[in-house]
């Protein structure tokens, strides 16, 4: 499920990218008024500010993946305090019939399904840059 997600968002993305190019594409000068060729700027200035809000996550990014490679001490931090949360949790424990008494978190995401009339499940999770561009 978690593969189809993925290709429905990438599917989406490439939409949103079409669409985006064709909007940059256009010439102001083709349009019938002022109205119109005012929406259109406004449109490719959000395309513009979307892109460079998208650069500056990739760059943060980046430089944190770059810190963490260049700081193994970091990496071993986060790995023991990882650890030591799962040393925390309470240990399994057992019934008398041998069966596990550990209780689900009902609200565990890993737990829940959207289970549709077709009896197919699934579980959507878009881009929320996306949503600018839903009409």
């Amino acid at each position: 499920m978690n593969q189809t997600n993925d290709i429905r968002q990438e599917v989406a993305q490439a939409e949103v990218h079409a669409s985006n190019l064709e909007i940059m594409a256009k010439d102001p000068d083709n349009l019938p008024n002022d109205i119109s060729r005012e929406f259109l700027k406004l449109q490719k200035e959000e395309i513009l500010e979307d892109l460079r809000e998208r650069i500056k996550r990739k760059k943060k990014s980046a430089q944190e993946k770059e810190i963490t490679d260049s700081n193994p001490l970091n990496s071993n931090r986060e790995d023991s305090a990882l650890s030591s949360s799962h040393l925390d949790s309470e240990p399994p424990s057992f019934n008398a019939e041998g069966e596990s008494t550990y209780k689900r978190n009902p609200s565990s995401q890993a737990d829940q399904m959207d289970d549709h009339e077709d009896g197919s499940s699934e579980d959507l999770h878009l881009d929320p840059a996306l949503d600018d561009f839903l009409m």
